[in-house]
């Protein structure tokens, strides 16, 4: 079995460029701001991107809390 890289849950430096459209830190640094993408700058001012971030992945919930119901006005009501 292959073990998974911990690594593989950032953009590599590759994937942050195409994200972007450029390949110069400041540029894409700009571009993550304006697009809203979080992002960390490591040692190197580089821009560090989580996959999660992307993905709009968010914790699994446990499935036991209730689904609040969607808001509905009375007038529509059918009580």
């Amino acid at each position: 079995m292959s073990e998974k890289s911990p690594y593989d849950e950032f953009l590599t430096r590759e994937e942050v460029s195409v994200l972007t459209g450029y390949k110069s830190k400041g540029k894409q640094i700009n571009q993550l701001k304006k697009q809203g993408i979080p992002f960390r700058l490591n040692g190197r001012n580089e821009p560090i991107v989580l996959r999660q971030s992307l993905l709009g992945i968010k914790k699994q919930n446990s499935g036991n809390s209730p689904v609040k119901p969607r808001w509905q006005s009375p007038v529509f009501s059918s009580t």
